[in-house]
């Protein structure tokens, strides 16, 4: 199935391109006789709307019957979601001046959750600046644990 895989993501990704989306996530799993297979996209410029991820599939699904040997499947395209994950310093920079949950763990070897707006990104020292209510600490990014954006109303 590892190798289906690598041609389903193989696939999805020059959709995408095609497309002007991002793979953001492949994850598979089994249900009864039925693979799984759910495709997290992004888009760069915008949020991902249910119409995206209906083009997406739409796209790809015709692709991967002719394509991938992958027999009983269900494809599922989702966006990352309100409350995304940001997996990387790029992720924040791209993010900056939202709002969001960052789990640390402090030097002290405790973990902290802070919440507050992305301030700056330095790439240089892998370093963010996180405003808590109106006092603004720089963080390494090696420090972060787990990170998303928060809902903001």
């Amino acid at each position: 199935m590892m190798e289906n895989l690598e041609n389903v993501r193989n696939l999805a990704d020059v959709v995408a391109k095609r497309m002007e989306y991002e793979i953001f996530d492949i994850k598979s799993h089994k249900r009864g006789r039925k693979m799984i297979i759910t495709i997290t996209i992004d888009n760069m410029k915008d949020y991902v709307s249910i119409k995206d991820c209906e083009s997406f599939s739409k796209e790809l699904s015709p692709l991967l019957d002719a394509e991938v040997s992958l027999g009983n499947y269900i494809l599922e395209v989702s966006s990352p979601g309100l409350d995304r994950l940001l997996r990387n310093l790029k992720d924040f920079k791209r993010f900056t001046g939202r709002l969001a949950k960052v789990r640390i763990k402090g030097e002290d070897g405790k973990n902290y959750v802070l919440i507050g707006k992305i301030n700056e990104c330095d790439d240089e020292n892998e370093t963010f600046a996180l405003d808590v209510n109106g006092k603004i600490q720089i963080y390494k990014f090696s420090e972060v644990t787990s990170a998303n954006l928060e809902v903001e109303f």
